[in-house]
């Protein structure tokens, strides 16, 4: 059951991926739509020296629902841990 997806960029093959899944669950189209929307995402591009070379390395992020609050993680959580821990 391999499928060859050669010469599909990055995002063509996550799209790819998340198709396939959202099929086998045998949703609404505006559910799978829903899911698969992006409310945004961020991009951030910082240079590492390794062995004396600079390397710039670019990462993102995507955030697919922000309406489901709270979100794990960040500095709010933290200082709840903080404060509940005395």
């Amino acid at each position: 059951m391999t499928e060859v997806t050669t010469g599909l960029t990055f995002r063509q093959s996550v799209d790819h991926m998340v198709d396939r899944a959202l099929a086998l669950m045998e949703l609404e189209p505006g559910i799978a739509n829903a899911i698969k929307s992006c409310t945004s995402v961020l991009q951030v591009s910082f240079p590492v020296e390794i062995r004396g070379k600079v390397e710039v390395f670019t990462g993102w992020r995507a955030v697919h629902s922000i309406h489901r609050l709270p979100a794990k993680g960040g500095a709010a959580l933290f200082r709840k841990r903080r404060s509940a821990r005395g």
